[in-house]
């Protein structure tokens, strides 16, 4: 399965593909830097997951999550600083699957993924 990491930080990236590690199957990490660069992969590489971080250059992932869910159903994983009740909320209503807060110990990033890929515990 792959698995799209959008994040403008590269040592974030970095951390959720180490993460990525432990879940329970196979992944193949694929990263994006921006918002537009995140769109053009997940109709290029057709992820079965994405990470995706809100705030991106060029295109915010508010802006991507919007785009992503007139089109598909596609598992959306918010990974981000924004810890705000609002923009959880915001994230949420517009298709976000779960929503996790930075920092983010491998362990609970696992179980989302994990959870979202509909592997048993």
């Amino acid at each position: 399965m792959k698995v799209l990491i959008v994040d403008d930080e590269p040592d974030v990236r970095a951390l959720v593909r180490s993460s990525l590690s432990y879940a329970r199957q196979d992944l193949t990490a694929v990263e994006a830097a921006d918002g537009d660069e995140a769109l053009a992969m997940i109709y290029s590489e057709r992820p079965d997951l994405v990470v995706l971080d809100l705030a991106l250059p060029k295109r915010d992932g508010f802006a991507v999550l919007e785009q992503v869910r007139e089109k598909t159903d596609l598992p959306i994983i918010v990974l981000t600083a924004r810890g705000e009740e609002s923009d959880q909320d915001r994230a949420m209503e517009a298709g976000a699957t779960h929503f996790l807060t930075k920092p983010v110990s491998s362990g609970v990033l696992t179980a989302a993924v994990n959870e979202v890929l509909g592997t048993p515990s």
